[in-house]
């Protein structure tokens, strides 16, 4: 017969209780994260059922895409492209076109519709306005124009002219300052034939 010690009785009746309510308790599956929107505050043992929602900007083109987004919320997106929108005032200068010299020009930047990488640039003074389409890269933009209709003065006599421009021009980093400079190839409108290149500057103040 085994003998056991008086004194250890209590404590090996624990023990026994202990391991049959042990035994008897079922884990209760579910999810454990306290952040998710099922979150189970009586399970046990975390099922992998968890469903946190991550609200963020679901484009690619934005500045700030999160990959972890499950929730869109694209009207908090950045895109390259709004950092340049708005008006400017500043100077454009050229070598040959006298018309397109001015002090006093405005540079209207506004969105291309369907398209977060294109802005319109009109380009607006006493004697011109001057559209262009603009392409954005970071802090940069190529701007372009084909055919831009304009009469200019030739050994005296009033032409009209078609202008083709070609350039670049970059947004300072605070956001406030845009300078570039474009190439505008001018051929006579009534034959085609080019007539000369002029080299032009830009440089405008965000109002």
């Amino acid at each position: 017969m085994i003998r056991v010690n008086s004194k250890l009785l209590p404590l090996l009746a624990l023990l026994l209780l202990t391991g049959i309510y042990a035994c008897g308790e079922d884990d209760v599956p579910g999810c454990t994260n306290s952040q998710a929107t099922n979150y189970n505050s009586l399970a046990t043992v975390d099922d992998g059922s968890c469903i946190v929602i991550i609200s963020g900007c679901t484009d690619p083109d934005a500045e700030n895409f999160d990959s972890n987004a499950n929730q869109a919320d694209d009207a908090s997106c950045v895109y390259a492209r709004d950092k340049f929108l708005g008006e400017y005032l500043g100077s454009l200068n050229c070598l040959i076109i006298d018309q397109f010299n001015s002090d006093t020009t405005t540079v209207l930047l506004t969105a291309v519709d369907g398209d977060v990488t294109k802005i319109s640039i009109t380009l607006s003074a006493e004697d011109f306005v001057l559209p262009l389409d603009a392409v954005v890269d970071g802090n940069d933009i190529t701007m372009t124009a084909t055919d831009f209709a304009v009469t200019v003065p030739i050994i005296g006599v009033e032409t009209d002219v078609l202008v083709d421009i070609d350039g670049t021009a970059t947004l300072n980093d605070a956001g406030t300052e845009l300078t570039g400079s474009f190439v505008a190839q001018v051929k006579i409108a009534e034959t085609g034939a080019d007539l000369l290149n002029d080299s032009c500057t830009l440089t405008a103040i965000k109002q």
